[in-house]
């Protein structure tokens, strides 16, 4: 670790080579929680800014002296054990694993091997072309230890005695991690981040964390795994480091492997806060009146949600002083989990034009809501009212006995217009955010109205998928042809009514003038 971050402030860190894509975000993630608690404890001076250098924001430090800093968390034990990947001593903690309060109680307990690192880990796979488990002939150090960084840091709940982690919302949940990514470096991106975080750490403390010695590195702390062991949010840290599960890295035959043992509670009692614990990464979205950890898809349709919610802003996704001006990215990424099961990591990177910062500074964002709310019913409209009743329009117009009223339990609508209309999904998918931005520029006076409107958009890709979707239909016969008619002139006419070319969107009101 001291000589990872001493290479990180001199931006000399250029990828992992043995980062799996799913154990990028938790590793990110601890690393910059760890430099920044041990920095904290330091109470050392930061350096001035260079935004030209964001690496540098940290500080400069040789590895000795990080290796001094990180000691400073783990103060009492001599042999580095917190730090260590093994360490035989089953009563003391070794590198994110807990010890046990007794010899016996370990011995009882860890009755699960694990013989490499990605049969650990958290890929839990069905199909044939899914990263299959148990592959790994030969494990380096390395994919053990960002095997256990992903499994205690990004576990959810798999069956009895496999508790999930903390920041996220029930153990079904997702942990989404976001932030503003400001540097194309992972240097840039790591020093930039440990130093917002260190300059708003007044910001991350709430009534939820009041202890006056707060716990960070929670695998320090025994655990045996019995029921009521959890630890209780109020005597945390807001940067906790968290471990979700009772394992131990041991020798054999040479190499490594890790034993498991089961517990009966949760390491954090969290459940009722819904992942909802303040943490820089984690974006949060409003629930019909309850804060909770969004736990969606990286589709515009829940992105939104994040983005306007107008609770509080996520503080790694404040725009900085040290930011500088240049348009930049708001960046997405997580392991897409379920019940028993995950389905790839997604990631998705959203440019943001410095018109459109105050999203991501400002208390209130009811307009920037009202604006995207207002976008998005747009897009109900379109694809549902509009282009689905014209495809079906035409698709049954064909029939000698159709009198214009549409069965919609019929196979010519289940079979083929939800295709089409998913087609335009994916288009509207790539378009919103940029549209998003638009309308926000144009309601603070910095684009003119020459730009096309969304309901513009909307009208074009209405018209674009129902021809796409006539392709699809036979051609040649007259009850063809008259269908196809039908359901043009039907569009049209749903597009006046509904989709009427309207004036800009202003802040305040959508596209109906409401």
């Amino acid at each position: 670790m001291p000589d990872i971050f001493a290479m990180l402030e001199e931006n000399q860190v250029e990828s992992f080579p043995l980062l799996r894509p799913h154990q990028s975000a938790p590793w990110t993630c601890l690393l910059t929680q760890l430099a920044a608690l041990a920095l904290e404890e330091s109470g050392e001076t930061l350096p001035p800014l260079d935004p030209e250098k964001p690496w540098t924001m940290a500080g400069r430090h040789e590895p000795e002296k990080w290796a001094q800093l990180l000691r400073a968390l783990t103060p009492g034990y001599t042999e580095d054990e917190p730090w260590c990947l093994v360490v035989s001593d089953v009563t003391k903690p070794a590198f994110l694993q807990s010890p046990s309060s007794t010899e016996a109680s370990a011995e009882k307990c860890f009755d699960k091997v694990d013989l490499t690192p990605d049969n650990l880990d958290l890929t839990i796979t069905r199909k044939a072309h899914d990263l299959k488990p148990g592959l790994i002939a030969a494990p380096r150090i390395e994919e053990w230890l960002f095997a256990i960084v992903s499994l205690q840091t990004n576990a959810g709940f798999l069956g009895a005695e496999n508790y999930g982690i903390a920041r996220q919302n029930g153990g079904h949940g997702k942990r989404i991690c976001s932030s503003l990514g400001s540097s194309r470096t992972i240097g840039g991106r790591w020093g930039r981040n440990v130093r917002v975080i260190l300059d708003h750490i007044d910001d991350l403390y709430s009534e939820l964390y009041e202890a006056e010695n707060p716990l960070r590195l929670l695998w320090l702390l025994p655990w045996d795994g019995e029921k009521g062991s959890s630890i209780f949010v109020g005597d945390l840290h807001p940067l906790f480091v968290e471990v979700a599960r009772r394992i131990r890295c041991v020798e054999k035959d040479g190499g490594l492997c890790v034993t498991r043992g089961g517990t009966k509670d949760w390491r954090v009692a969290a459940e009722d806060f819904h992942g909802a614990l303040n943490d820089p990464w984690t974006p949060l979205i409003d629930d019909e009146g309850d804060v909770k950890a969004y736990g969606g898809d990286m589709s515009y349709r829940g992105l939104q949600k994040v983005l306007c919610f107008s609770h509080k802003p996520l503080l790694l996704q404040w725009h900085q002083k040290y930011d500088g001006s240049k348009n930049q990215l708001v960046l997405f990424e997580g392991l897409m989990k379920g019940k028993g099961k995950t389905e790839g990591v997604a990631f998705r990177a959203l440019p943001v034009s410095s018109a459109v910062r105050r999203l991501f500074s400002s208390p209130d964002l009811t307009k920037e809501n009202e604006i995207a709310s207002a976008m998005l019913n747009l897009v109900e409209t379109a694809e549902n009212k509009v282009l689905k009743v014209a495809l079906a329009t035409s698709a049954q117009a064909r029939r000698p006995s159709f009198n214009g009223a549409i069965e919609w339990n019929g196979p010519d609508v289940d079979d083929w217009i939800p295709t089409v209309i998913r087609e335009m999904d994916k288009e509207v998918d790539d378009l919103f955010f940029l549209a998003l931005w638009n309308e926000l520029e144009r309601g603070a006076g910095a684009r003119d109205d020459s730009d096309k409107t969304w309901t513009d958009r909307l009208r074009e890709l209405v018209e674009k998928y129902f021809e796409l979707g006539m392709k699809t239909l036979s051609l040649g016969s007259e009850m063809n042809l008259k269908g196809i008619a039908q359901g043009r002139n039907r569009l049209f006419g749903l597009m006046k009514n509904l989709l009427p070319a309207a004036p800009c969107l202003k802040e305040g009101e959508n596209e109906h003038g409401a």
